[in-house]
């Protein structure tokens, strides 16, 4: 299993181990802010991409999205904390938007769920992982319902990837169910409570509260404003 290292923050201070028991790096914070950056090469102008951190390469990995209604885009780039390139793997998912992606906690690596094929014609149920070089298509027992804008962030409690709703182009149309991926397949779970069916809800890992965050998106309402967390086995 890979070991993450432990952030400690501090008033203006930043202490960073690169390791489980190397020294820390500290380093002097000014401010925060966000910084424009400008490297020489930029995957193409696109939305709806699916992004996410790979720990184990300690790259930031980018695939997919779409320009317009004609070109949808199935290529895959790295950002280093300098540059970006595009990388060539071996395979590659087909070409999609609004797949939903999170970073494995139990192999640092990514994994990306379903989305949308061009112009959302058609629903996408595939579960492909990153390795850093490649991408490897799984072929879980179970999976969720093909679909897109779900969103996926991993469980700090349980180490397992957390899907939650997104949309089908047939049927009920929001979806509102809760999956978890262990690394070879998915399961659903049942939690008490849940919020709305929804689509292009957004989440993240809170490894401080051990727990996932998951804001708004869009319910047969509207546009809700609420806040849920996931603790592991109930929202």
């Amino acid at each position: 299993m890979t070991r993450f290292a432990i952030l400690v923050v501090l008033p203006m201070l930043l202490i960073v181990g690169s390791a489980v028991g190397a020294p820390a790096a500290t380093v002097r914070v000014d401010s925060f802010r966000w910084t424009q950056r400008t490297p020489a090469t930029n995957p193409a102008a696109r939305e709806e991409a699916a992004m996410a951190y790979d720990a184990a390469s300690r790259k930031t990995v980018l695939f997919g999205g779409f320009k317009d209604a004609s070109t949808a885009f199935g290529d895959t780039w790295t950002w280093d904390g300098a540059s970006w390139t595009q990388q060539h793997p071996a395979t590659s998912p087909p070409a999609r938007m609004d797949a939903a992606i999170a970073t494995d906690p139990r192999t640092g690596h990514v994994v990306l769920f379903g989305g949308s094929s061009l112009a959302g014609a058609e629903d996408l149920g595939d579960t492909w992982t990153w390795d850093g070089a490649t991408w490897t298509q799984r072929h879980p027992a179970t999976s969720p319902s093909a679909r897109g804008e779900a969103t996926m962030a991993a469980d700090p409690t349980t180490g397992k990837v957390v899907l939650f709703g997104g949309r089908t182009r047939e049927g009920p149309g929001y979806q509102g169910d809760t999956w978890a991926w262990d690394g070879v397949t998915w399961t659903q779970l049942h939690p008490r409570t849940s919020p709305t069916p929804r689509t292009f809800p957004v989440s993240a890992s809170d490894f401080a509260q051990r727990e996932v965050v998951l804001y708004g998106g869009i319910d047969m309402t509207g546009t809700p404003t609420d806040t849920w967390t996931w603790d592991g086995a109930t929202w």
